[in-house]
Parts: structure tokens; sequence; C-alpha cells
């Protein structure tokens, strides 16, 4: 699956500036509220989406032996910029699961998808390359 594809299911794009600046600037401490139609279509997304994402980031960190020379040689950070996907923004949907996933009051599906994010934020932190 290709990586920009992969991405979509977190609605990357329709989250606004000012939200991503405010989960930043909170240093991914406390949960901030997005808009309630973004918030439930996140909340509708499933483990597959996640795992699909996940095998697509895997290609990129050079640890599968079948990586195929073309994507190991291309820069992640690099395709995220030429399409226009904030990592910022990438990053603050993730805490948005992690956080969600950690109250007291969230359902199992909840706590799911925060484990996911965070495996995702983890898989990204070994992608080598510039975080641009």
């Amino acid at each position: 699956m290709e990586l920009i594809a992969a991405l979509k299911f977190l609605k990357l794009h329709q989250v606004p500036e000012a939200w991503v600046d405010a989960v930043w600037d909170s240093e991914f401490t406390e949960r901030k509220p997005l808009d309630n139609t973004i918030e439930e279509q996140l909340a509708a997304i499933g483990d597959e989406a996640f795992r699909d994402l996940f095998d697509c980031l895997l290609t990129y960190t050079g640890d599968r032996q079948s990586v195929s020379r073309v994507v190991a040689s291309q820069n992640i950070w690099a395709i995220l910029v030429e399409n226009r996907v904030s990592v910022k923004s990438l990053v603050a949907v993730l805490s948005f699961f992690v956080l969600t996933g950690k109250d007291k009051v969230a359902d199992t599906q909840q706590r799911v998808s925060s484990l996911h994010a965070a495996s995702l934020y983890l898989l990204l932190l070994g992608i080598p390359g510039e975080k641009i």
C-alpha cells in the first residue's frame, strides 16, 4: 500500500493548524478537543487501518528483508513534504489517540487504538533521515 493512501484515515488535511499548534504547545500532556466531526471519524477507525499504515511505514525502516530497493532508497520525510503531509500534524493526531486511550473512561477500542498510535510513533522515530 502506498504511504500517502495509508495515511488518509488519519484525516491530517482536515485537522486545523490551530489545534495542532495547541497540542504541541501543551507538549502532549493534555488531550485537546477536536472538531466533533473529525473526532467521530477518528473514533471510527478500525485496527486494520493502523496495521496497514504500520506495515507501510515498516518498509521505510530498512529492517525488512522483503523491502524493494526502490522503497528503501526513498526518504519518507521527503515523500511527506512532497505530498504536503505535515509531520507535526501526524504526531499531534497520533498523540490524540494515545491520550484518548489513556483516559480512565476509555473503552477497549480506544485503548487498542492508543497502542496502535504509540507503535506508529515509535516506528516513525526509528526511520532514518531528517524529520523535516
